[in-house]
């Protein structure tokens, strides 16, 4: 959808002829649920990182 639509505003600023991307089907793909970190892996994400 990025793509697409970075083609779609070269298209209408004249840097290209046409936006390829514009027939490609789009599959929603498969949503997996997001569990957040508890505040323990957060802490230690963030100490992990710290230096980097």
């Amino acid at each position: 959808m990025i793509l697409r639509a970075a083609l779609q505003h070269a298209v209408r600023e004249d840097e290209l002829p046409r936006n390829v991307a514009r027939n490609v089907e789009l599959s929603m793909g498969t949503k997996c649920e997001i569990e957040p970190l508890i505040a323990a892996e957060g802490r230690r994400l963030l100490t992990a990182a710290r230096d980097n």
